[in-house]
């Protein structure tokens, strides 16, 4: 009897998606959406705020002899993680929150004759600007396209995404610390 009810009952239709929308296909379609300069500017002054020079400068260490590392991820943890494992490698480096805070540092360091990084690590999902937005703004500055970038993020379908944006390097999160080193270590060479 239990059965019959069963059978009579309605049933609700699930919608079907035939095509899940991949994350790297939204990550594309933003870097299309984003194909000149004024966008980028534009990106940037839409999300403006005052960030001090202090804020800038907090999480830094200048004591390293290999090279100068910019660690860009909003999430304090893999910031500590990188940080560490980058200063027990006896690298300098100076980290921030998210790509707003990248971009102001940057312009800080342009804007006052200071010396650039020479590579950058960033993640990519980031509140107020995230790495594509950080990526596709160092790519259209002259004097920063030519640093190297690694993407350390938990997205893995990124191989398009290097391509088009010229970056360096990809590892995913959870990420091993000697593969980080031997990235960094294979970038500072050229």
């Amino acid at each position: 009897k239990k059965l019959n009810n069963l059978k009579n009952t309605p049933t609700t239709k699930k919608k079907v998606i035939e095509k899940p929308i991949e994350w790297i296909d939204l990550a594309v379609d933003k870097i299309d959406k984003l194909n000149n300069i004024n966008d980028l500017i534009n990106l940037n002054n839409k999300k403006t705020f005052i960030i001090t020079e202090e804020e800038l400068l907090s999480e830094k260490n200048d004591n390293g002899g290999s090279g100068k590392i910019l660690v860009v991820d909003d999430a304090l943890v893999i910031r500590k993680k990188i940080t560490l494992l980058l200063e027990k490698n006896d690298y300098a480096y100076i980290a921030q929150k998210d790509g707003q805070y990248a971009i102001h540092y940057l312009e800080y360091l342009l804007n006052n004759n200071i010396e650039l990084p020479d590579i950058i690590i960033t993640d990519l999902e980031m509140p107020n600007l995230d790495g594509l937005e950080l990526i596709n703004w160092i790519r259209n500055i002259d004097a920063l396209k030519h640093i190297p970038i690694i993407i350390v993020s938990s997205h893995m379908n990124l191989q398009k995404l290097f391509t088009e944006q010229k970056v360096q390097g990809f590892l995913p999160k959870p990420f091993n610390d000697a593969d980080l080193i031997n990235q960094i270590d294979y970038l500072l060479k050229f």
